[in-house]
């Protein structure tokens, strides 16, 4: 970049690291009986770690008025698989919710066929 005076300046350069996130899937999708939650394990930079998923989180299961119909708290979710039964809700569009102290970390509407 050249300024005002006519001299070239140059910004400095700065290497970042990026985590490579939580890894949470909910599936399958549709679901007919129970629905699977499943807490992945990542790391930075090649080295493991839990990607954020440390400590307790909440699973929801909400319909479409935001009424919460199941909730399963998990205590140290990396690399656990949860498994909720929703047979015993009728077909129909549902959202589940996955949270850690009040932030919501995953989200993502469900079908439930019959």
């Amino acid at each position: 970049m050249v300024d005002d005076n006519g001299n070239d300046t140059y910004s400095t350069v700065k290497v970042l690291s990026q985590t490579s996130g939580s890894s949470i899937s909910i599936f399958p999708n549709p679901a007919t009986d129970h629905i699977t939650v499943s807490f992945g394990v990542s790391g930075v930079s090649g080295s493991p770690g839990t990607g954020g998923l440390e400590g307790p989180l909440s699973i929801r299961l909400m319909n479409v008025t935001g009424q919460v119909l199941l909730q399963e708290s998990v205590a140290q979710p990396a690399g656990q698989t949860i498994t909720l039964s929703v047979a015993g809700y009728p077909a129909g569009s549902y959202l589940v919710q996955v949270a850690a102290a009040g932030e919501v970390k995953k989200s993502g509407i469900v079908l439930i066929v019959k």
